[in-house]
């Protein structure tokens, strides 16, 4: 075989990869629940500037979630709510999926503040690895500007 032919080989070969890739990537559209699935997550936010005592209160989490395969949420979360040390608190909650128009929603029982919590989230698939991009709250009593990732295997 000549170096053009290996050359030209090697090109399909690449193109077959990449495309089967592609397809393996957009099979699942980025707002389903991921299942059987554990990640790493950490997350900052700020309490808006809205006239109340918690004004610009800085927060900080680091932990892991375990999702199911039933849409259910557990695990470990610690952090600095405006220079309180919250360490080591169980999570529990559910996931929703979204649509191909909508966002999917994690929805905890109770935060590291001890009030109910629902994130938005998308998935940005990465060969056989998924991270959760996140953002919150989505409640409207929640003022809280977050943004967090769940990075995973």
């Amino acid at each position: 075989m000549g170096k053009a032919s290996v050359f030209g080989a090697a090109l399909i070969v690449m193109a077959v990869c990449a495309v089967s890739r592609v397809a393996r990537a957009q099979a699942t559209p980025p707002t389903t629940c991921p299942t059987n699935y554990t990640c790493a997550y950490h997350s900052s936010s700020t309490q808006a500037l809205s006239g109340s005592a918690a004004d610009g209160q800085p927060q900080s989490r680091a932990g892991f979630m375990k999702f199911d395969g039933a849409g259910n949420i557990t695990g470990v979360l610690s952090g600095n709510l405006n220079g309180k040390v919250v360490l080591n608190t169980p999570i529990s909650g559910k996931c929703t999926s979204g649509t191909s128009a909508t966002l999917g929603t994690l929805a905890f029982n109770a935060g590291l503040g001890g009030n109910p919590v629902e994130l938005a989230f998308v998935t940005r698939p990465d060969g056989n690895k998924i991270d959760l991009l996140l953002a919150g709250s989505m409640l409207a009593n929640d003022t809280r500007v977050l943004i967090g990732v769940c990075y995973g295997d």
